[in-house]
C-alpha cells in the first residue's frame, strides 16, 4: 500500500500555526491589545497542550483514512508524540475512523520511547516537587499516555529504553502499563510517579537493622507471605514494597562488608571503598559487583565458620542480586538504588512484559534446533538467560561489562548463601541477612514459576503475535479486532538506541519482524522501516 501526504503539518501553537483557531475580524494593534492577547492566550486558550495535540493527531490520522483512502493506517509516536499517538489510536479503535468503512481499527499503534504521564517524568527528571507544580498550574491537562494506549484495541507495542537518559525507566510508558496492570487493577493514573517508601521500612533502613527488625512492623506485625503460583494471580503491594526493602537491606550489608574488607586490605582504607558508583545517602555500591581479587570466596564446606567465609557469601548474594535479569532492560540492582519505588516497578515489569521476552526466546530456540514445534512451545530455565553464546563465568573478573544474570541462577545463588550464612551468623559480625535472602528468592521464583506456566506463556505468545492476552480461555486466539475495548498491554520491544537516537540494525531488523506480523507483504514494511 502507498501512503501519498503531500504535506507535513505542524501541530496547533509551532511555528507559524495559529492554533487551529480562527484569527479575529478586526485585529487591533498597538502593546496593550498585544498583552491582552497574551494574557488571554495564556490563560483560557493555551496552545500547544495535551488536549491540543491530541485532537491534532486525531484529525491527521482521520484526512489520512478518510481523505486520502488509505487502506493501512499505522500510527507512530515518539517521545511525546506517543501521547498523541497513543489517544489518535485509542479514538480509532473506538469510535472507528468515519463512515468510508476503512480503517475500523489501526493497523498498528507503536508508542516508541514514549512516558507514562508528564508528572511522573517531571518528577524523576527533575525533581519531586515538579509533579504539584504542574497539577497547580495546569490542573485540567490529561496527559496519562499507558491509560490511552491500554484502552486502544488494534495491535500496539511499546518501545522502550531502560537507559533512555530524558525518561527515566520509572517513568517510561513500559512502567506505567505495569503498575497499573499488575497493582492497581488495570488503573494507571499517576502511575511511574514517585512513591514514599512505607515508613516501616524507612525506620528500619534508619536505625541499620533487618527489615523485619524495626520499630516499626510492616503489615500490622503480620508477617508478610511470599507469592506462590497459581494462588496469587496478582502481585500485591505490600508483597512488592517488602521485596523491594529486603534487597535494598542485602545490598547495604554488602556494601558494608565490602567497604570493610577494603580498608583491613589497605586499598584506601576511605569509607567510601572502591571507587564505584554509589548512593551517597544510603551507601548501596552497584557497579563494583565482583569480589575483589584475592578475597575469600564462599567455601563448599560447611565447616567454615569464619567471618570471612560470611562475609563472602553476603557479596556474593548481592552480586547475584544486583545482576538480576528483569527482561525488560535493567538490572535489579540500578533499580534498587534509585529507590524502593523504582525496585518495585522492575519487578511490576518482569511479570507484566517478562512473559513475551522469555516465549520469545522459546520460539527461536525451537527454530534454532530444528526440531518442529507444536501448538505453543515450553518455557525451559534457558530461555531466562540473555547472555551470549561463548559466555564464561570468569568474565566477572574481566574489566568488560558484566552480563545480566538469569533469575533462575539468582535463585540459587541467594539460597546457596541463606545456607552458607546459616553456620556462620553466630562466628561473625556480619548481620542477619536469613529473612532478606529467603523472602528475595522466593519472589524470584514466583516470578520464574508464573512466567513458566502454560497459562501465562499462551498469553505471552498471543501477545507475540498481536492476538488477545484477555479475556480468552486456555488455548483460544481471540483476534484483537475482535477483542472491542478490552484493555490489552500490547507487545513490548526492549531498545537499546537511547532517547533521540535511530534504531541500531538489529533493532531494525527486529521491528521489520513486528511489522511482518501485522502488514501483509514485504514491499510496505520495507518502506515503513
Amino acid at each position: 500500500s502507498q501512503f501519498p501526504f503531500p504535506r507535513s503539518c505542524s501541530y496547533a501553537g509551532f511555528g507559524r500555526s495559529h492554533g487551529g483557531r480562527p484569527r479575529a475580524p478586526t485585529y487591533k494593534p498597538g502593546c496593550i491589545p498585544c498583552l491582552g492577547r497574551m494574557v488571554h492566550s495564556s490563560l483560557f486558550d493555551f496552545a500547544p497542550s495535551p488536549s491540543s495535540l491530541k485532537s491534532d493527531a486525531l484529525s491527521v490520522a482521520r484526512h489520512v483514512v478518510d481523505e486520502l483512502g488509505a487502506e493501512r493506517l499505522l500510527i507512530h509516536g515518539e517521545s511525546i508524540g506517543g501521547m498523541a499517538a497513543a489517544s489518535a489510536a485509542k479514538e480509532l479503535s473506538l469510535r472507528g475512523a468515519g463512515g468510508t468503512g476503512r480503517g475500523q481499527y489501526p493497523s498498528m499503534l507503536l508508542c516508541d520511547r514514549s512516558f507514562s504521564n508528564l508528572l511522573s517524568t517531571a518528577e524523576r527528571l527533575v525533581g519531586s516537587w515538579t509533579g504539584p507544580a504542574i497539577s497547580a498550574l495546569v490542573p485540567t491537562w490529561n496527559t496519562d499516555v499507558a491509560n490511552d494506549f491500554l484502552s486502544a484495541s488494534c495491535p500496539k507495542v511499546a518501545a522502550c529504553d531502560a537507559a533512555d537518559a530524558i525518561i527515566a525507566d520509572g517513568a517510561s510508558l513500559k512502567s506505567g502499563i505495569s503498575l497499573g496492570t499488575e497493582l492497581h487493577h488495570g488503573k494507571t493514573a499517576g502511575a511511574g510517579r514517585i512513591v514514599s517508601t512505607p515508613v516501616e521500612y524507612r525506620m528500619s533502613d534508619h536505625d541499620d537493622v533487618g527489615v523485619t527488625e524495626g520499630r516499626i512492623k510492616s503489615n500490622g506485625g503480620v508477617p508478610v507471605q511470599v507469592p506462590a503460583w497459581p494462588r496469587d494471580r496478582r502481585l500485591g503491594i505490600t508483597e512488592a514494597f517488602h521485596f523491594a526493602a529486603c534487597a535494598r537491606r542485602v545490598g547495604k550489608v554488602a556494601t558494608t562488608v565490602k567497604r570493610r574488607a577494603a580498608a583491613r586490605g589497605g586499598r584506601g582504607g576511605s569509607s567510601t571503598g572502591g571507587g564505584g558508583s554509589h548512593d551517597d545517602e544510603e551507601g548501596i555500591e552497584i557497579t563494583e559487583l565482583g569480589l575483589e581479587s584475592g578475597s575469600h570466596t564462599p567455601s563448599s564446606s560447611a565447616a567454615d565458620t569464619s567471618p570471612a567465609a560470611a562475609e563472602a557469601h553476603v557479596t556474593a548474594a548481592w552480586k547475584a542480586l544486583a545482576c538480576a535479569d528483569g527482561l525488560t532492560g535493567s538490572p535489579l540492582g540500578a533499580a534498587v538504588r534509585d529507590g524502593h519505588d523504582c525496585a518495585v516497578t522492575w519487578l511490576c515489569c518482569a511479570l507484566t512484559f517478562g512473559g513475551q521476552v522469555v516465549a520469545e526466546r522459546a520460539v527461536r530456540r525451537l527454530a534454532g534446533s530444528g526440531s518442529p514445534s507444536s501448538g505453543l512451545p515450553q518455557i525451559a530455565p534457558s530461555d531466562f538467560n540473555s547472555r551470549p553464546e561463548g559466555y564464561s563465568a570468569a568474565e566477572g573478573n574481566d574489566e568488560g561489562a558484566v552480563h545480566p544474570v538469569p533469575l533462575p541462577e539468582v535463585m540459587v545463588a541467594l539460597r546457596e548463601a541463606s545456607d552458607g550464612l546459616c553456620g556462620t551468623a553466630s562466628a561473625s559480625a556480619v548481620p542477619s541477612l536469613a529473612h532478606e535472602l529467603r523472602f528475595c528468592a522466593g519472589v524470584l521464583e514466583y516470578v520464574v514459576t508464573r512466567l513458566s506456566s502454560e497459562r501465562v506463556a499462551a498469553e505471552s505468545h498471543r501477545a507475540l503475535n498481536f492476538h488477545a492476552t484477555i479475556g480468552g480461555g486456555e488455548g483460544e486466539h481471540t483476534s484483537v479486532a475482535a477483542a472491542g475495548s478490552e484493555r490489552i498491554v500490547g507487545r513490548f520491544f526492549d531498545l537499546r538506541c537511547g532517547h533521540n537516537n535511530q534504531y541500531s540494525a538489529e533493532e531494525r531488523e527486529h521491528l521489520r519482524e513486528i511489522l511482518g506480523k501485522v502488514v501483509d507483504g514485504n514491499e510496505c514494511s520495507h518502506q515503513i522501516v
